[in-house]
């Protein structure tokens, strides 16, 4: 018989779908990150006239370090997005072909 059907495995690499809606999740919570960050940024220029002083400045100096650390959050999570949008996974399939076998050589 020439030909015969030999089992073998094949590896097969891909992203999987749920990455790229994971990742849309990512960048968009990094967005909204970046709003409140934006926001706390404008908190200085509200505050009232009259609060001056010591209080003031206790105040801004554990304050003034949030919008960055927002911002850091954002950064850290689009980050997180692009790995997400790269993870490939590989599975291993079994696969059925048909190859030539030669005849045995008698000796």
């Amino acid at each position: 018989m020439p030909w015969m059907t030999i089992t073998t495995r094949r590896p097969r690499t891909f992203v999987p779908p749920e990455a790229g809606w994971l990742a849309a999740y990512f960048r968009k919570t990094a967005e909204k990150f970046r709003g409140i960050g934006s926001d706390l940024r404008r908190v200085p220029t509200v505050l009232d006239e009259t609060w001056d002083g010591v209080s003031r400045d206790r105040f801004m100096l554990d304050f003034e370090p949030r919008p960055g650390r927002m911002e850091a959050v954002a950064l850290w999570l689009e980050f997180a997005a692009r790995q997400i949008a790269a993870t490939e996974v590989t599975v291993w399939e079994t696969v059925e072909q048909q190859v030539w076998a030669a005849d045995p050589v008698e000796r």
